[in-house]
């Protein structure tokens, strides 16, 4: 092997150079920095953890800035294809039950995944109605207990869709019904009472959920207004009594 290198002799070569001390520091310190920096390469790619059942959820959600887009997407679909329709349905189609009907079943389905659906997933909120023994019927407005845990199931970008959803569509409708009924087109007042009435029920179970199932919105209102009266009446006196 005149014109290769011998391998016997570069393996001697390395080992004679290994024998240095200040050459075994030096590789040592080289192998160390590198393993800070990219991992030992003798250790496992994957680490198996210990995980509590539904952790593995956990530490993938905050990764995600939409925890549930499915849920997020079915939350405006319907609301907002209903108020598309009604606004162009006459371009497409001069049939009003056709029309009439298509809505209708837009808003139902709505209000069926609002309800029941994404209420509970983006907000961690539920409203519902059931028949008691004595066979009265009881509304419950139930939300999710505040935890480190539950924190994790829902993020800021759902929340605030959610409830720009579920505000702004009522009003919408609510501005057709005045639209309908100052131009005097009866016709289309059922359809427009109708997506009132649906998605402001969904609006006002949600807040009541929010605000607390045994706490009205007009005690909120009262109790909210009280206490700013009764800041400003302590202002004024702390002013006069510096005066």
């Amino acid at each position: 092997m005149a014109d290769g290198v011998d391998p016997r002799k570069e393996k001697a070569d390395y080992k004679r150079l290994q024998s240095f001390p200040l050459v075994r520091l030096a590789a040592k310190m080289i192998k160390e920095s590198m393993d800070k920096k990219f991992g030992s390469p003798w250790q496992p790619l994957h680490h198996d953890v210990p995980l509590e059942f539904g952790a593995e959820d956990d530490l993938v959600l905050p990764q995600a800035r939409l925890r549930h887009p499915l849920a997020t997407l079915f939350h405006l679909l319907f609301r907002v294809g209903a108020i598309i329709t009604y606004l162009l349905c006459r371009w497409f189609s001069d049939s009003f039950i056709v029309s009439f009907v298509a809505i209708i079943l837009l808003l139902s389905f709505d209000f069926w995944t609002v309800k029941n659906v994404t209420g509970r997933l983006m907000v961690g909120l539920r409203w519902w109605n059931h028949i008691d023994e004595e066979g009265q019927s009881q509304w419950l407005f139930e939300a999710r207990k505040p935890s480190q845990k539950t924190k994790q199931l829902s993020s800021e970008a759902e929340v605030r869709i959610f409830w720009l959803g579920l505000i702004v569509c009522p009003l919408i409708w609510g501005v057709f019904f005045f639209s309908t009924l100052f131009s005097f087109n009866f016709k289309w007042l059922a359809v427009v009472v109708t997506g009132v009435v649906l998605q402001g029920a969904n609006l006002y179970g949600y807040i009541r959920c929010k605000l607390g199932g045994q706490t009205s919105i007009s005690s909120v209102a009262s109790n909210y207004l009280g206490t700013q009266l009764l800041q400003r009446a302590m202002n004024r006196n702390v002013e006069q009594t510096d005066n």
